[in-house]
């Protein structure tokens, strides 16, 4: 196999995503401030190209009427935050489990750590392709280290 070393060792294991604390504390940095950023565009109806209010901040105004700008990118952050660090830390624990790190890992990641969301993702209160935006560049980047650490082997 083009992957494997003269040692008969999979390659592709050796790229580490780091330890449990510091994939959760890295998650929910990344969400929290992608969620800061949507809750920013929501409050200010930037998602629109200035048309308006987004739909997320329509169904917001539904719920709380009289919900501050604060109230609406800290709520974003915080949601963003968590599921980031979901999806890390169960990211982690799949990979562990079956031994290597692939994007049927970031799949079953991604779906795993949805679901504390599904009321939220109906209501449309929480962006299901944002969460899903940062499962993907998430697996962009681990392809490209992966790529890297392949090449570094050829040489």
């Amino acid at each position: 196999s083009p992957h494997m070393s003269q040692g008969g060792t999979d390659k592709r294991r050796r790229y580490s995503r780091g330890g449990l604390e510091l994939r959760v504390a890295f998650g929910a940095c990344l969400g929290s401030c992608t969620g800061v950023m949507l809750g920013v565009m929501d409050a200010f109806g930037l998602g629109q190209m200035g048309t308006g209010a987004t739909t997320a901040a329509k169904v917001a105004s539904k719920f709380r009427p009289q919900e501050s700008k604060f109230s609406v990118i800290a709520r974003s952050g915080v949601m963003f935050g968590v599921f980031g660090a979901l999806y890390q830390g169960t990211r982690h624990a799949v990979d562990r489990t079956t031994g290597r790190s692939n994007p049927g890992n970031a799949a079953i990641a991604a779906s795993l750590s949805l679901l504390p969301f599904a009321k939220v993702i109906v209501q449309r209160r929480f962006n299901l392709f944002y969460a899903l935006g940062i499962v993907v560049f998430d697996e962009i980047n681990d392809y490209q280290k992966a790529k890297e650490l392949e090449d570094l082997d050829l040489d």
